[in-house]
Order: C-alpha cells, then structure tokens, then sequence
C-alpha cells in the first residue's frame, strides 16, 4: 500500500526510523485485509497502530517541547485528532458498525503520507536547523 521514498525521509534518523515502523504496520493491515483475515488479526494489528502511533507521537512530542519547535500545538493537535479517529473506528470494529475496508486504509495511508511530507518535514528542517539530526534511538 505504502513504497517508502526517500522524499518521506525528514532527515532526522530517529524518526525516520520510527516512520518506517509506521509505515510497515499500516502495510500489514492493507495485506491482512485484502487476504480476508480474521477479525482477531486486524484486530491485533489495529492495536499495534494505536499503540506505536501513541509512542510515536508522544516522542515526537517530547522532542519539540525540549527544543522548543514553535509549531508544537497545532502538530500536537493533527497527532490527537489521528489517534483519537483510529481508537474510533477501532471501536465502531469491536461493534461491529464498521469493517476494515479500503476507504480506511486509503485514509490512513493519506493521513500518514501527508502528515510527514508537511507537518513532520517542517520538524525536520527546524531540528536540523539546531544541529539535530538524530533524537536517540527510536521508540517503536
């Protein structure tokens, strides 16, 4: 679903690394669902989205917070809004309301793709501008 190319790439390794994990989760989730797997395994991988997206974030977080990224509340508030949507449709799952379909998966792959080109991209640039170029190993 996702080819990793290195214009995704915002030139700081940790998170590059952690936006590879990112990637590879949500590409599981694409395969799990075109293979028709069992709701217990698009349950188990919609989990490990919500949970490395959470420790993703939050280290993103905390690295903008410490050196003071001027953007913080409103990258903040894409990462609240995503989080708070998957753990939505994650429960509208567990009910039944919804299926994983394509349109999801679309949304997501959307969702990521854009958040690192734009919101991530101006991180990177304000990091590197610092003289950062890595945050300690990734997280994920």
């Amino acid at each position: 679903m996702i080819s990793w190319k290195s214009c995704y790439d915002i030139g700081i390794a940790t998170f590059d690394d952690e936006h590879h994990q990112l990637v590879g989760t949500i590409n599981q989730l694409y395969g799990a669902m075109r293979e028709k797997r069992a709701d217990a395994t698009l349950e188990g991988l919609l989990q490990d989205l919500i949970h490395y997206t959470e420790i993703h974030f939050a280290h993103e977080e905390e690295v903008m917070d410490r050196y003071r990224f001027d953007a913080v509340d409103p990258h903040c508030s894409e990462h609240r809004q995503l989080v708070d949507k998957i753990k939505q449709f994650q429960r509208d799952l567990n009910q039944g309301k919804e299926r994983l379909s394509a349109e999801v998966m679309t949304f997501l792959r959307n969702w990521l793709l854009d958040h690192i080109v734009e919101t991530d991209m101006a991180l990177g640039r304000f990091l590197r501008d610092q003289g950062i170029y890595d945050c300690g190993p990734p997280k994920l």
